[in-house]
């Protein structure tokens, strides 16, 4: 069958007019074009070329095919054209697989952000529990996972933390417990458990975390087991049981007064958030930038939501009314300044201020006299690092009474729009 190199060399030749020139300008020897061009010939079962002295000219059959030559090698170079243009202008797709919590509560925070850089993969979510990713991870259907729960050491697994998650008790907002900041475990035990599937990431950590406060899970009386957390919260906030989830999966529903949420008295439920990849393959340019995103703490801190807490469910429920009070705040020039705040109340412009913690409200009244406000100055005075400010004003940003503005070294935060609007 002919090749694409004996079709490059028939239309040099036909081109050129002669076998030495078209030996010349394909860098391959006389004999060798000739041998080429002998072989068509016999293929097709035609003389291709009029031989003479001065050159060679096409036959008729030449002719013929040196017209659907020509269409050939077009094709084939407008082809390597579209391929080159594709590959140029595509997004790689990497393929990640996340565990409930993070795929449905972070993961979509972190492409919300990557989308406003064109430079950013796209990325092709799986979500399911953390023993599916870890053997997907191992067959290569994914290339990173993130996960909640432990896994068994394998040394073809690498593991990173990128955050940490704190599992709470989950009960009814009209529970006896509701108003409670801890439980006892022996409260718990009297209680209908509702609990996800075994292989479930939150399950897992929270059978370990009961281990090591000295507590036996199995005395726990499991009432329904539901492979969706969306399930469970609804069938808790049904007054059927209690359950051990994430703090970060309950956040809108305690704000909104349907659950509450409290701590296990003597133990300590909290959790790693881990990135796995495949010990014994090299990442791709893509998957890597995906990687480099996900362990950018300082990235992190700036787009996930700052947690509702158990602490502050209860602080939030009698707090006092801020207005007309003295608030001491070093300014940008480290010098003491009274902020005499306005009588106009703040509760009025603000939606749910009285379902704010007190410290998101001292902000709110900070803005007012401020204007805007920078991270570092609110973290000197209320004595706080920057990240656990951050956290706060996050918080407010997602309840779009303040924004961001400014460079990433010169950020800070205002009120909305809707908020001066009103």
């Amino acid at each position: 069958m002919s090749s694409l190199e004996q079709f490059l060399v028939f239309k040099e030749v036909a081109d050129a007019g002669n076998i030495t020139l078209a030996s010349k300008r394909l860098h391959i020897s006389q004999p060798s074009v000739s041998v080429q061009i002998q072989n068509l010939e016999k293929e097709y079962g035609a003389e291709l070329f009029n031989r003479t002295n001065r050159g060679v000219t096409l036959t008729q059959p030449g002719n013929i095919l040196y017209e659907k030559v020509t269409q050939i090698l077009r094709t084939i170079e407008q082809a390597k054209e579209e391929i080159h243009d594709f590959c140029l202008h595509q997004t790689t797709l990497i393929h990640v697989g996340a565990t409930l919590t993070i795929g449905e509560y972070l993961l979509p925070r972190m492409m919300s952000f990557a989308m406003h850089d064109a430079s950013m993969p796209r990325v092709s979510a799986h979500i399911a529990n953390t023993s599916v990713i870890a053997n997907e991870l191992l067959d290569g259907k994914l290339s990173i996972g993130l996960i909640e729960g432990p896994i068994k050491d394998n040394k073809d697994i690498a593991l990173r933390q990128f955050w940490s998650d704190e599992l709470v008790v989950v009960v009814p907002y009209d529970h006896p417990w509701a108003q409670r900041l801890e439980v006892t475990f022996e409260e718990l035990v009297a209680e209908p458990y509702i609990t996800r599937e075994k292989g479930s990431g939150t399950r897992r950590v929270a059978e370990i975390s009961l281990a090591n406060g000295g507590f036996d899970a199995e005395r726990l009386n499991i009432f329904m087991e539901l492979s969706s957390t969306k399930a469970i919260k609804e069938t808790v906030a049904e007054g059927l049981g209690f359950s051990i989830l994430s703090a970060l999966t309950v956040q809108e529903e305690c704000r909104r007064k349907r659950l509450s949420m409290l701590r296990l008295q003597g133990c300590v439920l909290t959790r790693p958030l881990n990135l796995i990849v495949h010990s014994n393959r090299a990442l791709q340019p893509e998957e890597q930038q995906f990687v480099d995103m996900v362990l950018n703490e300082k990235l992190l801190m700036s787009i996930f939501p700052a947690p509702f807490l158990p602490e502050q469910a209860h602080s939030s429920q009698d707090m006092p009314r801020i207005d007309s009070r003295d608030i001491n705040l070093m300014d940008a020039n480290d010098q003491d300044k009274v902020i005499m705040l306005p009588n106009l109340p703040l509760e009025d412009a603000i939606p749910d201020w009285d379902k704010l913690p007190k410290r998101e409200r001292i902000i709110c009244a900070i803005l007012q006299e401020y204007q805007s406000q920078n991270s570092a100055s609110l973290a000197k005075y209320f004595g706080m690092t920057q990240r656990d400010v951050l956290y706060l004003l996050h918080d407010l940003i997602d309840r779009g009474i303040i924004e961001a503005y400014g460079g990433s070294k010169n950020r800070r935060y205002r009120f909305t729009e809707a908020i001066l609007g009103d």
